[in-house]
Order: structure tokens, then sequence, then C-alpha cells
């Protein structure tokens, strides 16, 4: 896009009429969507995970229940342990209830894991939405229309979805 002249430029922005001295908007705001386009279908989805040190662990897997969300994930420097999917919730601190029930919950899956180290524990927003979002909108902005390009509300499965959300949008 570069070789058409196109310039690229992130900012953060509060309402987006303060992008109407573009032509098009790509809005890739994830959890922020909420107040920013406005859009209240979309909601947080609290994700919680931690990372351990257990170079042993080469393959991953999932083990969902109708009560619980365990994942195990390796990664070069680490392996990831999950996790939680907290429709609603707002909190961004670490829950230690969380941290146990994940922990023993992936030790079930692969014993040995109770042997690893703790690197780091982590929580986030996820953007979830009753469906993604990836459409464009044209919308007046005083009087000039502009086109958004929306491609938000994938939850947890951003990582999943993200080359065919960009080729779709």
């Amino acid at each position: 896009l570069k070789s058409h002249n196109c310039r690229f430029i992130q900012k953060k922005l509060t309402d987006l009429s303060e992008a109407s001295m573009y032509d098009i908007v790509v809005n890739c705001s994830g959890i922020g969507a909420n107040q920013l386009v406005p859009d209240p279908s979309v909601v947080p989805v609290r994700g919680q995970v931690m990372r351990v040190k257990a170079p042993w662990v080469q393959q991953g897997c999932l083990f969902i229940t109708a009560n619980s969300l365990n994942y195990i994930i390796p990664r070069p420097n680490c392996v990831v342990l999950g996790g939680t999917a907290q429709v609603g919730n707002w909190k961004k601190t670490i829950d230690k209830e969380d941290s146990k029930r994940i922990f023993e919950g992936c030790c079930k899956i692969i014993p040995s894991l109770k042997h690893a180290d703790i690197i780091k524990e982590v929580v986030d927003l996820r953007p979830g939405r009753p469906s993604v979002r990836v459409e464009i909108e044209k919308r007046r902005v005083g009087r000039k229309e502009i086109k958004i390009v929306h491609n938000y509300g994938h939850g947890g499965s951003g990582i999943s979805l993200q080359w065919g959300c960009a080729l779709d949008s």
C-alpha cells in the first residue's frame, strides 16, 4: 500500500470523528470499540494466564469442560498455561484463585508441570462480541463521508483469526 502513496498513522482516538481528515480509517480498537465506536455489544472477556519455564513440554493441548478451561501452549521461551474466559469481568489484576485453578488444572493434564518455575502471570481484557465485526462502514463526519474498516471483537481468538480477518477487511 505504501507504493500507492498510502500513509499509515497509529494514533489514540477518543472519538472516530477525530479521524475526519482521513479518507479511510482502520479500526482495530479491541475492547476500546465499546466506547470509541461506540459498540455496546463489545464486552471484556477477562483472560488470565501464567508463563512457566518447562522446556520439556513440546506439545500444546486444550481441555474444556462445563466448569473449566485449561490450555498448555509451548512458546520459544516459555510455556503458557491458561486460563480464564470471564465474560463481563473488567478486573485487570491477578486473581490468586484463578492462578491456583489454572496451575492445578494444567498439572492434571501434564503432571510434570508441578516442577515448572512460574516466570510471570498476566491478565488482559479480550474484546468479546456476539460475532466478530469485519466490515466497512461509511460514516458522515461533518460535511465529509469517511470509510471506517472495522476489525474487532475476536475475544481470545485474535491470534488464530488475525490472518483471515485481515484478508476479509
